[in-house]
């Protein structure tokens, strides 16, 4: 079998030819696997681009078209500026990053402007997007990157800010472009400075009894981690097998980061209650106060699991 000679791609509206390889380079991701690559340049101006690639094994030629469509670089970005974390409920963590940026139009339109932010390895930490009128001539758009998405991350700064890009339309015409600019952060930003699942809460799978005089004690057992100081407060409630509320509590507590034991103790007055054979946890609530932290665990969650581990006897009494 005859060896093809090398193929080429040309773009018709240009005329500009360039060679195919498969060598690794100029595009081509693997040398020798048998996917032959180039890198074409298109017309700035946009539109429609004709593009045949040509193949010649010295007894036929082939032909095959393609077509791409380039936005036009009526738009684009020019500029990053100083990243600045904000917390706008003052409890000492950052709700978002924001990126000033420099957008440059030659007419008036509208624009979506797009932005990563990667860790000083390249590792992706977040996205953001956001959609404005474009002016024409420079005007400066905020990029917000939330923070409970930075927080997940787990990634510490200093963080960079890179990918930008832009597509929208400009008189009736769609543009787009992208930037190779980036900024960097402040090296130390960590991941545990913004706001994010700032509460974990596990409960024991088996509670327990404690008998009074009158009254029965069913106790739960809940460790909750937290990574903020404050005060927080907790609500929960016990039912019955049949769904129905016995006993419901609610209390305060001041912590510090770390691990705290809460022990979820409902009392039951025998006096008002006749026999029940079983009773788990139906909702547990933990909130931070004066913050955005928020934790509810329902039936949902596993707590439905949660069952006392013999029978409550819970005799009723006429009086």
């Amino acid at each position: 079998m005859r060896r093809a000679t090398p193929i080429t791609a040309t773009v018709m509206e240009t005329g500009v030819s360039v060679g195919l390889v498969d060598d690794g380079t100029r595009g081509d991701e693997t040398a020798g696997d048998g996917l032959y690559s180039a890198t074409i340049t298109l017309p700035d101006q946009g539109g429609y681009n004709d593009i045949r690639v040509w193949l010649e094994t010295g007894e036929s030629t082939r032909v095959r078209m393609s077509g791409v469509y380039r936005y036009a670089s009526a738009a684009r970005v020019t500029a990053v500026g100083t990243m600045i974390p904000e917390s706008p409920d003052g409890d000492g963590r950052w709700q978002s990053l924001r990126v000033p940026v420099t957008v440059e139009a030659n007419n008036a339109g509208e624009g979506q402007v797009r932005a990563n932010l990667r860790d000083s390895t390249g590792q992706l930490v977040a996205t953001t997007s956001t959609r404005t009128p474009l002016v024409a001539g420079s005007q400066e758009l905020m990029l917000r990157f939330d923070g409970a998405t930075i927080h997940d991350a787990q990634r510490d700064g200093p963080f960079i800010v890179t990918d930008l890009s832009i597509q929208g339309t400009i008189a009736g015409e769609p543009v787009g472009s992208s930037s190779d600019i980036s900024a960097s952060s402040d090296s130390t930003l960590t991941w545990r400075q913004f706001t994010g699942e700032v509460m974990r809460l596990s409960v024991e799978p088996v509670g327990g009894i404690e008998r009074g005089q009158n009254v029965t004690t069913v106790v739960f057992r809940a460790a909750l981690t937290t990574e903020l100081q404050g005060t927080y407060g907790w609500t929960a409630v016990l039912v019955d097998e049949a769904g129905l509320a016995v006993a419901s509590i609610s209390d305060q507590f001041t912590a510090n980061p770390g691990e705290i034991l809460l022990p979820l103790r409902f009392p039951v007055d025998e006096t008002q209650s006749a026999i029940l054979t079983s009773l788990r946890l139906h909702q547990v609530i933990v909130w931070r106060e004066g913050g955005t932290s928020r934790l509810v665990l329902t039936e949902e969650d596993g707590l439905a699991t949660v069952a006392v581990s013999s029978a409550v006897y819970l005799p009723l009494v006429v009086k």
